[in-house]
């Protein structure tokens, strides 16, 4: 029995060992600086999504180390007058995002301006709405695709074709194409 106390301390210590990752990852889901996260919000969001249980301070020291680290972990904090003594108080933590809201609702409105097919533009706003918080809406009530003149390339196709432009343009190769250029039954 004692060797299965220990096997169980051993898991115990080292899923505490990954509450700084899951903690990362609270904050980048669940956080921005609009929305930020009390040490008891994160202890929370720690039970519910990961069953992990850790102390308060445990979640303050994680939290600091990831700002040591050079990750985008910030804080709001006030300054109040308690006994005639200077305190600073946490207001609540967040993480600041590469984009901004406006960065990156002008990215998702500009693939919907391009001749990309439309299931391959869903997918690609889809990975950009990851880059922020939960919290991040992008409503597509006024924007429309370009109407599509003739046959569209394949997602795959279309992606390939941009690639081996790229890689002529670095070989500083020519290279010729015809746009919107159809032969007769609107073949390419």
């Amino acid at each position: 029995m004692r060797h299965m106390a220990t096997a169980g301390n051993s898991e115990t210590r080292s899923a505490k060992k990954l509450s700084i990752i899951y903690i990362l990852k609270i904050l980048r889901n669940w956080s921005d600086e609009d929305h930020p996260l009390s040490q008891q919000n994160i202890l929370e969001k720690l039970k519910e999504e990961y069953g992990m249980t850790i102390d308060r301070k445990a979640v303050k020291r994680n939290l600091v180390n990831l700002q040591k680290a050079g990750y985008p972990v910030n804080s709001r904090e006030t300054n109040r007058l308690t006994k005639g003594r200077q305190e600073t108080l946490n207001l609540g933590w967040y993480y600041e995002h590469d984009f901004t809201k406006c960065e990156l609702r002008y990215l998702i409105d500009t693939l919907y301006f391009t001749h990309i097919p439309t299931n391959q533009i869903k997918a690609l706003a889809n990975k950009l709405m990851k880059l922020q918080s939960r919290y991040f809406q992008f409503g597509r009530r006024f924007i429309r695709n370009l109407p599509v003149r003739g046959k569209r390339l394949e997602d795959k196709q279309l992606f390939y074709t941009i690639d081996c432009i790229e890689d002529a343009i670095g070989r500083k190769k020519k290279i010729r194409f015809f746009y919107d250029h159809y032969k007769k039954n609107n073949e390419y």
